[in-house]
This record gives C-alpha cells, sequence and structure tokens, in this order.
C-alpha cells in the first residue's frame, strides 16, 4: 500500500510526536524541495528525535536544498542548533565534510568546536576552486597544527 504525499505531509505537520516520525520515516521517498523550509524548521525543534529525522530526509535528497540554505542552522544562538547545521552540511560529504569540520572550528561552543579537530580529506576527487579558495581561506586562521 502507497502513501499519498499529502497524507505523508499531514502526518509530518501533526502535533502527536509519534504521527511526526512516521510522517518523516515515509517523507525520505517523497520530499521536495517545497519541503526544504519546513524540514529545516524541524531540524531546529525542540524534540531531538523530530531534529534528526528531519536531518536525515534531507541527507538523503541532498539535491534539495544548498549549503547557503543551512545558514540560520549555523548561526543560530543555541550550540545543539548550530551542530545539527554542522552535521547536514557534513552529510554533503567529501570536500564538503572538510569545509564543515573546518567551518566549526571557530565554533564560540568549544565542545562543538571539537567536533572538527579530526578533519579527514576526502579521497580521489580534488576539490573544485570555489572549495578551494574557501578551503584555503578557513585554514589561514585554523587553530590546528600542521600535522
Amino acid at each position: 500500500m502507497q502513501t499519498d504525499r499529502e497524507e505523508v505531509l499531514d502526518l509530518v505537520h501533526s502535533t502527536e510526536l509519534a504521527l511526526q516520525k512516521v510522517g518523516l520515516r515515509l517523507l525520505v521517498a517523497k520530499a521536495t524541495s517545497e519541503d526544504v523550509p519546513d524540514l529545516l524548521g524541524l531540524v531546529a525543534a525542540e524534540h531531538s528525535r523530530i531534529a534528526r529525522m528531519a536531518t536525515e530526509v534531507l541527507a538523503q535528497n541532498p539535491g534539495l536544498w544548498s549549503i547557503a540554505d543551512l545558514a540560520p542552522l549555523k548561526r543560530a544562538t543555541n550550540p545543539h542548533i548550530r551542530q545539527r547545521g554542522w552535521r547536514l552540511h557534513r552529510s554533503r560529504r567529501g570536500w564538503e565534510a572538510l569545509i564543515a569540520d573546518l567551518e566549526v572550528l571557530r565554533d564560540p561552543d568549544r565542545h562543538l568546536a571539537a567536533l572538527g579537530r579530526q578533519p579527514t580529506a576526502p579521497m580521489y576527487l580534488p576539490p573544485d576552486e570555489r572549495q578551494q579558495q574557501y578551503i584555503a581561506e578557513l585554514l589561514i586562521d585554523a587553530p590546528l597544527s600542521r600535522d
């Protein structure tokens, strides 16, 4: 039995956490770019499980959103929300994961900043020109040893 997209969205917008969780599980395969603002709002939600599930929907659908869409999460006053933005940025993998790690090193919350201390450069594919420039800028004052 296939669930209609409108039914899935009704579940996602439910006030009942259990129904919201079911809706988010189903939305992974049905998400569209129209869902991105709501999903980003859920990433910043109070309930960590809902936030994690909304992050998963976005991570499984990277073509629907851009790194720029994460700016409000990354600028949030709450370090937990900034961490969710970092995790979502990291979900892009490759050089974007390294960029996310270098960005988080500057976070004022020392626990969050520590998450970026072990950046791992991806193998095989070189960064594109934009990524090269941005990585160079981030490395200038990154609190990392040369090793």
